[in-house]
C-alpha cells in the first residue's frame, strides 16, 4: 500500500460508481485529472469543504494505492507525467525513486507516493506509469 501525503487536488465533483461504498471524486491534480474514490465526508465535494488557504474546491489529500506493484507488470517505463483514467482504472506516470533500504517512491509532478513495488531497477530518476483498478485507489482528505 503507498500513501501520498499533502498533495493539493482540486475536487470537480462526486459521483456513485458501482457496487463501492466510496463515492468517485473527479479530481484535478498538478499532472491531470483523473476519477478516484473519495473517502472523505460526502458533503464536502466541489467547493463546499476546504482547507485553510486553499480555494473552495481545493483539498490537502493522502493517496492510497492498495494494490500488489510488479514491474513490467502493472509498472511500466513512461515519458512523461500524468494522472489519468483508462476505463475503471487510474494511471499514474511519474519519476520512479529508489532508497538505499529498497523503498519505493513515485514523484508526481513534485509530489511523492511511497510504493510497494517488487522488481525493477535499483536507480533513481526512470520515468515509469502504474496502472491499477480504480477501486484500489483512494484520496483521504488529510485534515478531516
Amino acid at each position: 500500500m503507498g500513501m501520498l501525503i499533502g498533495a493539493l487536488v482540486t475536487v470537480e465533483g462526486l459521483r456513485r460508481a458501482g457496487r463501492s461504498s466510496l463515492p468517485v471524486a473527479e479530481v484535478r491534480t498538478a499532472v491531470g485529472g483523473v476519477a478516484v474514490q473519495w473517502a472523505g465526508a460526502a458533503g464536502a465535494a466541489a467547493g463546499s469543504y476546504h482547507a485553510a488557504g486553499a480555494a473552495a474546491g481545493a483539498y490537502d489529500v493522502e493517496w492510497e494505492v492498495d494494490a500488489p506493484l510488479t514491474w513490467l507488470g502493472n509498472v511500466r517505463p513512461a515519458e512523461v507525467p500524468a494522472a489519468i483514467g483508462d476505463g475503471d482504472h487510474v494511471i499514474l506516470r511519474g519519476l520512479l525513486l529508489r532508497e538505499v533500504d529498497g523503498a519505493s517512491f513515485l514523484d508526481l509532478g513534485g509530489t511523492l507516493i511511497q510504493l510497494d513495488l517488487t522488481g525493477g531497477p535499483d536507480e533513481d530518476g526512470l520515468w515509469v506509469q502504474s496502472r491499477v483498478p480504480r477501486a484500489q485507489v483512494a484520496l483521504y482528505p488529510s485534515d478531516q
